[in-house]
């Protein structure tokens, strides 16, 4: 076997830092050449670390697959069921939409910092129940988008088997807006 000049110095010189003899460097080099190209490559750290990282990238897409549905699923619901109001009605209704944002904002805020989310929580809950969603112990988090100065904009309940929504209307006409002329108010 035969291998270059400059491959032998560099060869002696990494044997004479490291204390051992060539041969030993070569014997590792050689089996450690095998394994990745004809052996079992999860032997590789850094295999075994890229396809880690590979898993983790597959469950991201995963579930920002599942959270686009959502969002698709959510936008049409609303677009479909949500009459137009008049244009002396969208000053308040834009009110009202900015104390919801900010009790949902508040709420992702803090779903975020938890370590299950809520969906795979709920997911969970009917799995194990059997779909008994009587909304025992269960938090609800209701805000009134006309606030009284007593009020909190955001109280926890214990809920009873009925069940209210993130943010509700305030003016109890059940319905939210769309086609705003200017959508951010």
């Amino acid at each position: 076997m035969q291998i270059s000049i400059e491959l032998t110095e560099r060869l002696e010189a990494f044997a004479r830092l490291k204390g051992v003899h060539n041969a030993q460097i070569v014997e590792q080099a050689l089996d450690r050449f095998l394994c990745l190209n004809g052996g079992s490559v999860d032997e590789d750290p850094l295999l075994k670390r890229l396809n880690s990282i590979e898993n983790q990238l597959n469950r991201v897409e995963h579930n920002l697959k599942i959270v686009s549905e959502v969002a698709a699923l959510h936008v049409r619901y609303h677009l479909t069921v949500s009459p137009p109001l008049a244009q002396s009605e969208q000053r308040a209704a834009c009110q009202i939409g900015f104390a919801r944002f900010e009790v949902f904002a508040e709420q992702v805020g803090r779903r975020a910092a938890q370590d299950q989310p809520l969906l795979q929580e709920t997911i969970n809950r009917l799995s194990t129940t059997g779909r008994d969603s009587s909304g025992d112990d269960v938090e609800i988090y209701t805000t009134s988008a006309v606030s009284k100065p007593d009020q909190d904009a955001a109280a926890v309940v214990k809920a009873e088997p009925e069940l209210a929504a993130v943010a509700q209307e305030g003016d109890g006409n059940g319905n939210f807006r769309t086609r705003l002329q200017n959508p951010f108010c």
